[in-house]
């Protein structure tokens, strides 16, 4: 259960994110990296930025060496998932989308310069990947 106090937030914390998701795919668009897209029929909450790249965990260990924090919500599909077993067989494709994605900073009060900084370190370790 979402506390009233901060249902009213909602909205404003939903457009900053979708202002910073904004600044990074603009700032990000030509970097090797599979970015999150929305559809025309949609509106992203961007509760999460998650962005794909094959070498993510050395893109997430030059990101952490620059001073930013990354994460990784769902290291494995729900296929990996040990009740379910032999995913890697049977949906590859999930599997490896579980080991390449990265989640970066996108929260309500990220400032412009942090997005502006994050989006430079992004730009600066893929371009040394």
């Amino acid at each position: 259960m979402i506390p009233f106090f901060k249902l009213v937030r909602l909205a404003a914390w939903t457009g900053a994110r979708r202002r910073i998701a904004a600044r990074y795919r603009t700032r990000l668009a030509d970097v090797l990296l599979d970015l999150p897209t929305e559809a025309a029929e949609a509106r992203h909450a961007y509760h999460l930025f998650t962005v794909r790249r094959p070498q993510r965990d050395r893109l997430a260990k030059a990101l952490t060496d620059r001073g930013v924090g990354t994460a990784v919500y769902y290291p494995r599909s729900v296929a990996d998932q040990p009740m379910f077993g032999g995913g890697e067989r049977r949906w590859p494709e999930a599997s490896r989308a579980a080991r390449e994605v990265l989640s970066l900073p996108c929260f309500a009060a990220l400032s412009d310069d942090e997005v502006e900084r994050v989006a430079a370190a992004v730009r600066r370790a893929c371009e040394r990947l």
